[in-house]
């Protein structure tokens, strides 16, 4: 084998372990981008939704206590 073969073969090889890395780091990048905002997204949904379900339950619960209030005094 010619010297400017091995050459050649080396500098292959080292332009396709550098591509395989770039390509591993962007998916390793874009994979942990994706599985953060999802956790973001899930505990942001997560907060609102018992957000408003408190929200509710205590609006509920005022307007029991206000009819259960005023039911009493009526009677």
């Amino acid at each position: 084998m010619s010297p400017n073969m091995a050459a050649q073969m080396a500098a292959q090889m080292a332009a396709q372990m550098a591509a395989q890395m770039a390509a591993q780091m962007a998916a390793q990048m874009a994979a942990q981008m994706a599985a953060q905002m999802a956790a973001q997204m899930a505990a942001q949904m997560a907060a609102q939704m018992a957000a408003q379900m408190a929200a509710q339950m205590a609006i509920k619960k005022h307007f029991v206590n206000r009819a259960t209030l005023s039911y009493f005094l009526r009677n």
